[in-house]
């Protein structure tokens, strides 16, 4: 495959079959629609995570890079998530636009570990860290979207504002098969990154082969971007929403 090779279908599919993460089956029907916090964390329902050497690398690997720094770690692309905060509730520093009253802030759900699921009650906490202090809005406040169809489950949360339906054609409650999709997603993610290198310094040769290997067959008609060629240290890097990996340089060869 070339540097821009054209890949299978589903980059979820392959690490689900090489046991890249640990999965316990929920007791729930997954196909249940639901929307508050407390109906997407009901006993019994447990998620997809990172496998712990891939947690483990990826942690070493990415402690002190910048990719979005906050909570003191990087973010990965599966934990972006879309709020809508109350325009009252929204901080003067957001500049965003506003949709039916709601200010739209886009952040990441960074509390959990690499090696831990996202549950439902950190995406809806990562927007509500999103609004002003003295504000009373709570995780019973929140109301949790995700696209229609096959799109990729882009998560939005609405903090006290309108239902999931008014944000537009086929916008649905995040319901367990999007929440267990976007914890696959991510334990992708994890894996991707996981590019092994004796001086820490991935290749751009490896970094490329190493997505090529773990993204075959996950992502519909993805790509792989090379951006930035030369010397240095290569990691590869996905937008789920547009079936993309970039492998990019991200540090100095060693030496």
């Amino acid at each position: 495959m070339g540097r821009s090779g054209t890949l299978g279908l589903a980059v979820v599919a392959a690490v689900l079959a090489a046991g890249a993460f640990t999965w316990v089956r929920a007791d729930d029907d997954a196909s249940t629609p639901v929307g508050a916090v407390d109906r997407l964390s009901r006993p019994g329902l447990s998620l997809p995570r990172p496998g712990a050497a891939d947690a483990a690398a990826v942690t070493e690997a990415l402690g002190d890079e910048v990719i979005f720094a906050e909570g003191g770690r990087s973010s990965l692309d599966a934990e972006l998530v879309r709020c809508l905060v109350p325009e009252h509730a929204a901080p003067l520093s957001e500049a965003g636009p506003v949709t039916r009253g709601s200010v739209v802030i886009g952040t990441y759900a960074l509390e959990p570990a690499f090696g831990e699921a996202m549950t439902a009650r950190h995406l809806a906490q990562a927007c509500l860290d999103q609004a002003t202090q003295g504000t009373d809005l709570g995780l019973d406040d929140a109301e949790l979207c995700r696209p229609g169809g096959d799109a990729f489950p882009r998560p939005s949360v609405i903090l006290d504002g309108p239902a999931c339906a008014e944000l537009g054609a086929g916008v649905r409650p995040l319901d367990v098969d999007g929440l267990v999709r976007l914890n696959e997603a991510r334990a992708a993610e994890v894996g991707i990154l996981a590019v092994p290198a004796d001086d820490g310094c991935p290749t751009l040769e490896a970094a490329r082969s190493w997505a090529e290997d773990h993204l075959d067959g996950l992502l519909a008609g993805a790509t792989i971007d090379v951006t930035d060629e030369g010397a240095g240290c290569y990691r590869p890097s996905v937008a789920w929403d547009h079936d993309t990996v970039t492998v990019a340089a991200v540090g100095r060869q060693p030496g």
